[in-house]
């Protein structure tokens, strides 16, 4: 977002000037958990910090998107920007005399925040790199990056700042040693600061970036750019870790156990994590996805958070493994929760995945460096789960949230896992056979022998007699046992790839087998199977199925998925390479007799299994992009997006009671639920230019793309092309007249009208036309020359001669306006004024009788006199691209890169003393009307609640009695100033 200039007010629209009684705030809808699908927001981690008062709150400092805010844990983040203009932070800071208070050090300056992140403001005018921030008496002091140049220590006193020293050093780092000196890492050693004094003192290091000083009771613990060193608290004196892997390299990060003054953990530049203990030189990697490690954190109970290039880590067992957040997941293994469908697991190669939300959300559990070959989840004990990967066989009893290996299976590759859901037996495929355990993985039997250089590819269990199981393996094939693994019975097909077994269950003698060119069925248990897909792929082509699973109630119906793979052959080697890769869904209504190929999203980079369930009728397909849900009964299929954080929005509107918005990267998403969560069809080649909903039946939705038109006729679930033209398709109009559409497309070679039908296309003009607006038979047009209109849709006359690119027309109270790259047209009679020049109008909003308009200088009200009225609280830096409101009048922006946000309001809560009792928390609050908080209420000895007003008002029936003399009240929807009254 741009600073907006200053200009001369020479006209006047009927707009009354604005005048606020309350606060207004953009509302980002990457809120708390809609966070959690979007690792991307998570850009570097520079700082971490914990509330020291309550371990719930954690603030994160981020290189790019600002300060992000926990409050149960790290389990979600929200952004916390509201003031906050520069978003590139390095370090957050708690007042530890104050948890409300927090410091933010930015690369214009430092922060401050008096309300627990809720608003941020400048402290003073000192506009440099702020790396670190510590705390002296009555003084704040900040560390200044600058190249050497007003570099150095500075602090904050008095109201402002002053420069201490160091001028020509660059402060990395700042810890405090004891009550009066302070430790100063720079980018040329390390330096110490006497507060009493105020002198500093030259430690060595010279040549060396000390990016991270760690202090405890016993240690410090240096993380330089050549190494890790430490020094006992007194005399100071620094020594390399006497170990190879901490004795060189760049360390950006070191932090040092609670409990345990001698113990650390270091991070380095290449995304190594160590564990390290000083007393008794145990030396420990710990495992984490990472490329740079720039921030960690150890909390009172030995979590550990850490801060990547672009993740927050965190693990809640010790570093024996880190979990953290994911925007997709892709993969090979897909398994749901038998108990609650919700639950998703996705096994891929970099980890385990889960979802508790049906797939809107995931997390990634661990497992980081493994590759998940199979997930098993116990049947009749949901919290148990096995996992299959390329290291060994992992246990855990509670979700996934915490695992232990099986010993047994260490350094090997389990490639299958199934448990039996009557006799609770789990079966474990690798390449050293397969074996069985009767006591949850506790001991284990090989069941069944393999060769060398074979292993187990998947494993099917009998729905109805778990002592029926079939095994695949890469090399031999198909085994069958009868008598629960004690003998296998071979029954072939080594000439087979066989990629899954499905068996059904109303009758488990149909069992449907996939395979590496074809799917096969077999009637008789396995004995003999039939080819039933027979359609061919070409020459040089191939159906790669990767799983079949059959309908467990109808052996008839089965659905099959892979990708269709198509070769040619490489004009230098001349040798045959991967041309052509379109993944596929099959289904079967007769047994395999006939398939018919479904229709799937066009951008699926590959599709490599299915759930079906049975009650729904519909299915989960693990694709390159995500979960695809299809509903079978309605054949229709989405993906669920979140916010869109990190997507350009080119066009959000309101059609009914649902938001639609169109972004850079080709999402055309549908929310139903006011932002929370959204729905898309596919991510489309091009950016979706515009939106327009048909004037004659609600449920047709248009999109112009940059190639193209699309159409929607069952309100945005299922598009299609809508004709030949592959134009970019910028603005788009029309109403209704004689019972059907008239739509005029404005595009990059002119401006088309459809009447009726799409084979009626005809162009009505011929250049560039970036903007349209249909008003009462007037058809207003931004073209390449100037501002036009026409009413008879043939003959068009210019209106103004506008040499910038127009963006969007409106009419408001006889006026024009028209909104360019350059300020805004406003046309009235024969007078024509520029207001806001030097500021791009990207859209315009009439609602309310006021006019919002959304800008590269963020959102602005026009006044009266054509002055501006911003409205920027929670913007920051974006710029508004797209503006619009429903029909309760709500405002919703969507911007270039920050997502979505919502219009609201900031309010204060006053909660009034009186006698008799007392209400906690008490004081004045910041309330968004959004937000919920609770109040506890206990009535004073000999008292009792007689009532509680809000703004005078009982609110007597909403208060819960907790049983031990105190009652509880939630408040929430509070848009305007409020009191909050007990009495007793």
């Amino acid at each position: 977002m741009k600073k907006l200039l200053l200009f001369v007010i020479l006209f006047s629209l009927f707009i009354p000037n604005v005048v606020f009684g309350k606060t207004l705030y953009w509302k980002t809808l990457l809120t708390k958990d809609k966070l959690v699908s979007h690792q991307d927001y998570f850009t570097p981690i520079k700082g971490i910090v914990v509330d020291p008062n309550n371990p719930n709150i954690i603030y994160l400092a981020s290189w790019g998107n600002g300060v992000l805010k926990s409050e149960d844990g790290g389990a979600h983040f929200y952004p916390i920007n509201d003031g906050l203009s520069e978003l590139y932070t390095y370090t957050v800071k708690v007042d530890p005399n104050n948890s409300n208070i927090l410091y933010v050090g930015t690369a214009t300056g430092v922060f401050v925040s008096y309300n627990s992140g809720a608003t941020f403001s400048l402290l003073q005018d000192l506009r440099l790199d702020i790396t670190s921030i510590e705390f002296g008496t009555g003084v704040l002091y900040a560390g200044v990056f600058n190249n050497g140049v007003n570099a150095g220590l500075y602090k904050f006193v008095d109201n402002k700042w002053v420069e201490v020293g160091l001028s020509d050093l660059d402060i990395i780092s700042i810890a405090r040693l004891d009550a009066s000196t302070l430790l100063l890492g720079t980018s040329d050693g390390l330096y110490s600061f006497d507060e009493k004094t105020s002198t500093f003192k030259f430690l060595g290091f010279q040549g060396s970036a000390i990016n991270s000083v760690a202090v405890s009771s016993k240690k410090i613990v240096l993380g330089t750019s050549n190494g890790v060193y430490e020094s006992d608290s007194a005399p100071l004196y620094f020594v390399p870790i006497k170990h190879v892997k901490l004795s060189e390299g760049n360390f950006l990060s070191v932090a040092i156990y609670k409990d345990n003054p001698y113990k650390f953990i270091a991070g380095q530049d290449n995304g190594f994590l160590y564990r390290f203990d000083l007393n008794t030189g145990a030396f420990e990697m710990l495992i984490v996805n990472a490329k740079r490690i720039y921030s960690l954190f150890i909390t009172k109970d030995d979590k550990i958070f850490v801060g990547t290039e672009n993740a927050f880590l965190w693990s809640d067992n010790n570093g024996q493994s880190f979990k953290g957040f994911s925007v997709k997941v892709s993969g090979g293994e897909l398994q749901v929760d038998p108990l609650n469908k919700n639950i998703i697991y996705v096994g891929s190669d970099k980890g385990l995945f889960k979802s508790v939300d049906g797939g809107v959300r995931f997390i990634n559990l661990g497992l980081r460096n493994n590759v998940v070959f199979s997930i098993a989840i116990n049947p009749n004990d949901d919290k148990e789960l096995f996992v299959g990967t390329s290291l060994g066989l992992f246990r855990s009893n509670d979700f996934g949230e915490n695992f232990t290996e099986i010993k047994q299976f260490s350094g090997y590759s389990v490639t299958f896992v199934a448990i039996s859901p009557s006799n609770q037996r789990t079966f474990a495929g690798s390449e050293l056979g397969l074996f069985v355990s009767s006591d949850h993985g506790e001991t284990w039997e090989k069941s069944l022998s393999i060769k060398d250089g074979d292993f187990i590819t998947y494993i099917a269990i009998d729905p109805t007699n778990s002592n029926t199981i079939y095994a695949v393996t890469f090399i031999d094939g198909l085994y069958k046992t009868t008598d629960g693994g004690k003998t296998w019975q071979y029954l072939g097909y080594s000439d087979l790839s066989i990629t899954s077994i499905s068996i059904c269950k109303r009758n488990p003698n149909l069992v449907y087998m996939s395979t590496i060119g074809s799917v096969y069925v077999s009637v008789d248990g396995g004995k003999s199977f039939i080819k039933t897909f027979n359609i061919s792929a070409g020459l040089y082509g191939s159906y790669v199925f990767k799983q079949v699973v059959v309908d467990e109630e109808n052996p008839n119906i089965a659905f099959a998925v892979g990708d269709l793979v198509i070769y040619g052959q490489d004009r230098v080697t001349k040798l045959l390479k991967k041309i052509y890769d379109e993944p596929f869904l099959y289904m079967t209504k007769d047994m395999g007799k006939n398939w018919e190929k479904l229709d799937l999203p066009n951008t699926i980079e590959y599709n490599n299994a299915i759930y079906f369930d049975k009650e729904t009728n519909s299915a989960l397909l693990l694709t390159g992009i995500g979960i695809l849900h299809y509903d079978f009964n309605s054949m229709r299929y989405y993906y669920f997006t979140q916010g869109f954080p990190d997507e350009y929005i080119r066009v959000v509107r309101f059609f009914n009671d649902s938001i639609f918005v169109g972004t850079d990267l080709g999402n055309i998403g549908k929310s139903s639920d006011g932002g929370e969560t959204f729905k898309f069809h596919a991510k489309f080649d091009n950016p979706i230019l515009s939106l327009f909903q048909s004037p004659t039946n609600p449920d047709t939705i248009y999109a112009g793309t940059s190639m193209g038109l699309l159409v929607s006729t069952d309100f945005g679930s299922l598009w299609r092309k809508a004709t030949d033209l592959s134009d970019a398709i910028y603005k788009i109009t029309g109403y209704s007249s004689n019972g059907h559409d008239i739509i005029f497309l404005g595009t990059d070679t002119g401006i088309f009208e459809i009447d009726g039908s799409f084979d009626s296309i005809r162009k009505i003009y011929d250049g560039i036309c970036t903007a349209l607006y249909y008003d009462n038979g007037k058809l207003y047009a931004g073209t390449d020359n100037g501002l036009i209109v026409t009413n008879d849709f043939k003959n068009f006359e210019i209106v103004k001669d506008i040499q910038e690119r127009i963006n969007v027309i409106t009419t408001f109270d006889n006026s024009v306006l028209a909104g360019t790259m350059n300020g805004l047209y406003v046309i009235s009679g024969d007078g024509v004024k520029v207001v806001l020049e030097n500021t791009a109008i990207f859209d315009i909003l009439s609602q309310n009788n006021l006019i919002y308009l959304a800008t590269d200088s963020g959102v602005l009200i026009l006044n009266k006199d054509l002055s501006y009225t911003p409205i920027n609280n929670g913007l920051t830096n974006y710029y508004a691209t797209s503006i619009t409101s429903n029909k309760n009048g709500d405002i919703f922006l969507g911007t270039d890169g920050g997502g979505l946000f919502k219009l609201e309001t900031i309010a204060i809560l006053k909660v009034l003393e009186t006698s008799g009792g007392k209400i906690e928390p008490s004081g004045e609050f910041t309330m968004f009307s959004s937000y919920e908080k609770e109040f506890l209420i206990t009535p004073n000895l000999g008292f009792r609640l007689k009532d509680v007003l809000l703004n005078g008002n009982s609110y007597l029936n909403n208060v819960k009695d907790l049983g031990n003399g105190t009652y509880a009240l939630k408040i929430s929807g509070i848009h305007d100033d409020s009191t909050l009254q007990a009495l007793f």
